[in-house]
């Protein structure tokens, strides 16, 4: 018998180490090769080298005043600089808290398999699903120094945790769930709120609303969770006033009805997020899922079918406010982990009911086959050069990643681009010794060294310079200005 179990273990610690090997490939591999994006990406980054110098842990600054584009609370911020700290300023550090969450969610999915149906196949399926995701892997989410993929770990912890709780409740489950649920607004603001109607809908469903209305700790993890965020408003708006009016109009309700000053977006269809994942974000997964909610709909004996019920409804409640409001096509991926529980939750219960031992190994194989198909394309990602490295902007953040150590002492940086992933690489070139800054036409003298990304920019100085080029690297060209022309 305690051979059996040990055997037992060991196939087990095979199968958990097979799944997070597979995992971080997709996830962590390469994450340092790409330079940094524009907005979200790069605007975090100059908020934590901004962090790490004022030491103003709770208001983000860019360039030296508190921060009125970017909104959100600062929990990516403080990772980001944590991990700039020790790891040193680059492209991996930035991008490490990203992998870290991204993995725990990868964790938890497993976690979760196995209170509920007391196995890890359930779960070690899931993340394979999740991290073969296009929509997971791609721009804004895993492999990127966003909010996002931050976001759907806490997420995805609120949402199993509120399960565990509703129907074994336990205080550590209670505390678990509030945290899960501070963190993610501590993360990107209300998103996470967007889970609650489906929780309540589920409560009256089951008939648990009123009840649950009467437990004490409920009352007392929302009044501290309420405390907690309208300190931080307070804190922020003395910080810099007018923010808590910015933060409505651009950050909560005037950006989902669009009616923001500042945030203006492509009206698409009710059904963008839906065709998304058709047309290759969840695909072919998306198709599985239809499957697997429609057994658990009319199969009213289907084993662990409350939990995917209750799955079903998160899933489909989110689905629909999100598609209500304002969209960007990386904004359903809260959706992700929950779906692929479904699927995965399903398909091995059905792969285990099967008797004919050659129907359990078609089953397994038809996973395998289904599941290589689309890892690899999500490796094939992580191993691929950056689709965008020939834009003006992405162009001269890969010159200077690669020159930083050769670049002249001091330069002076032009281009008609919005500057923000630039600031990374301007911080990174003082290690070097080098002082670079983003200059104007207007600003530059004879003598100057300066680099450029635009011919537009090019033709302006040959009217006012004699110049001479240094180094020329597709859309980026190393100049001197050598003197000026009468």
């Amino acid at each position: 018998m305690l051979r059996i179990n040990a055997n037992k273990t060991w196939i087990k610690l095979t199968i958990l180490g097979l799944t997070f090997g597979l995992c971080i490939i997709p996830l962590g591999y390469n994450i340092g090769a790409y330079c940094i994006q524009s907005w979200d990406e790069s605007r975090n980054v100059v908020n934590a080298i901004e962090m790490l110098k004022n030491h103003q842990w709770f208001v983000r600054y860019f360039d030296h005043h508190p921060d009125m584009w970017e909104l959100k609370p600062p929990f990516v911020i403080w990772c980001q600089a944590m991990a700039i700290h020790f790891f040193g300023l680059s492209e991996i550090s930035v991008r490490l808290p990203s992998v870290v969450f991204s993995m725990g969610t990868v964790f938890f999915l497993i976690w979760m398999s196995q209170k509920i149906t007391k196995h890890i196949f359930s779960g070690c399926l899931a993340s394979l699903i999740l991290v073969s995701s296009q929509g997971y892997i791609g721009e804004h989410v895993a492999r990127f120094g966003d909010h996002d993929v931050v976001l759907v770990f806490f997420f995805t912890v609120f949402v199993g945790l509120s399960y565990l709780y509703f129907t074994s409740p336990k205080p550590i489950y209670l505390i678990g769930l509030f945290v899960a649920l501070f963190l993610g607004w501590f993360t990107k603001s209300i998103i996470i709120f967007m889970s609650l109607p489906g929780l309540v809908i589920w409560l009256l469903l089951t008939n648990q609303f009123i009840k649950q209305l009467k437990v004490k700790g409920i009352w007392i993890g929302s009044l501290i969770l309420i405390t907690l965020l309208f300190a931080y408003y307070l804190i922020r708006e003395k910080a810099s006033p007018d923010y808590i009016h910015q933060v409505w109009m651009n950050e909560l309700f005037g950006r989902y009805f669009d009616t923001s000053t500042n945030y203006h977006y492509q009206k698409n269809e009710f059904w963008y997020y839906w065709l998304g994942m058709l047309n290759g974000r969840f695909w072919p997964f998306i198709t599985l899922l239809l499957g697997a909610s429609f057994i658990v709909i009319f199969k009213r004996n289907f084993t662990h079918r409350r939990f995917l019920v209750f799955l079903i409804v998160q899933s489909f409640v989110f689905f629909l406010i999100l598609s209500a409001g304002t969209k960007n096509f990386w904004y359903d991926v809260p959706l992700y982990p929950m779906a692929c529980l479904i699927i995965a939750i399903v398909w091995v219960q059905l792969v285990l009911s099967c008797k004919p031992l050659f129907l359990k190994i078609l089953g397994i194989g038809a996973s395998v086959l289904v599941m290589f198909s689309a890892y690899t394309k999500t490796v094939n990602y992580a191993i691929a050069p950056d689709p965008n490295r020939d834009y003006p902007l992405q162009s001269m953040c890969y010159y200077l990643k690669n020159k930083l150590p050769k670049l002249p002492k001091a330069l002076k940086i032009v281009t008609t681009d919005h500057p923000t992933p630039l600031y990374f690489y301007i911080a990174k070139a003082k290690k070097y010794g080098a002082a670079l800054n983003i200059a104007v036409i207007e600003d530059l003298k004879m003598r100057d060294t300066v680099l450029l990304n635009s011919s537009t920019l090019r033709a302006q100085l040959n009217l006012k310079f004699k110049t001479k080029t240094i180094d020329k690297q597709k859309q980026c060209e190393l100049i001197c200005l050598e003197a000026l022309l009468n």
